[in-house]
């Protein structure tokens, strides 16, 4: 499985990535908002996990340009988010809303409910336990 992280603290990219590897996932860490535009243009993700506070620019901002594949899902990453940005960003396409600080648990139940990529078989395998 392979998941974009846009933004966040060096302490967060870090953390997910560890949990993504250990899922045996492939975590790519960006800094903003427009660097993931370039990542998102050069590789498929099976997910995108975006902080909305970036440095650069708003996830909205992201939203609004990035080409993503149909199987793309994309989770807004946030500590509180207001009811009108998050209905906005779901009608740009985020699938979902992870609400920061989260447990492990919280992002393999958004996995479950969205489906697993097809790209991934160990998630599988912990989904399951």
């Amino acid at each position: 499985m392979r998941i974009l992280i846009v933004g966040g603290t060096h302490d967060l990219q870090r953390t997910l990535s560890r949990m993504i590897l250990n899922w045996g996932g492939q975590p790519n860490c960006v800094p903003d908002a427009r660097t993931a535009l370039g990542s998102v243009a050069r590789s498929d993700y099976d997910y995108v996990l975006l902080e909305t506070d970036l440095p650069d620019h708003s996830a909205h901002w992201f939203m609004e340009r990035a080409r993503l594949p149909a199987p793309t899902r994309v989770v807004a990453m946030d500590g509180f988010l207001p009811e009108t940005a998050l209905r906005d960003l779901y009608e740009l396409g985020v699938c979902d809303y992870l609400e920061m600080p989260f447990r492990e648990g919280d992002l393999l139940d958004i996995f479950q409910c969205h489906g697993i990529p097809r790209r991934t078989e160990d998630v599988h395998t912990i989904l399951a336990a």
